[in-house]
């Protein structure tokens, strides 16, 4: 999804993706956009703060390719690159609990909870 790779299906199972090169090939499609939301914990001094413990950061538009890897014996920890721009329509965010509306270029802002924890694709109707 963060790259716009070609998925690989076997029985309707994600098993892996083709590599996404449209970088030089004017005639298809960009590649898409992604919002990419972290949250981090946050620090004051050398303990977690008491009022503002996480940081929530927010990109409202990136593009993102696959970085090099390095083969070995051990687990594959994928790498990419990206890069954002800005995205004036993300407003208050995804599920509208943003305490006022993003710049176009996202950024950081302290909150006191982490959104619930859930495995796999999170779609949204955005308007």
């Amino acid at each position: 999804m963060m790259t716009g790779a070609s998925a690989i299906l076997s029985g309707g199972e994600l098993i892996g993706n083709w590599f996404n090169d449209n970088s030089f090939d004017c005639s298809v499609d960009a590649q898409p956009s992604v919002c990419f939301e972290g949250w981090q914990t946050g620090w004051a001094n050398d303990h977690q703060d008491a009022t503002w413990p996480y940081v929530h950061w927010i990109w409202p538009s990136t593009s993102w390719s696959f970085g090099a890897d390095t083969l070995q014996n051990d687990f594959n920890q994928p790498k990419f690159s990206g890069y954002s721009r800005g995205n004036p329509n993300w407003g208050l965010g995804i599920f509208g609990d943003m305490p006022e509306a993003a710049g176009p270029l996202g950024g950081p802002f302290a909150c006191t909870s982490l959104p619930e924890a859930a495995c796999g694709y999170q779609t949204y109707n955005v308007t």
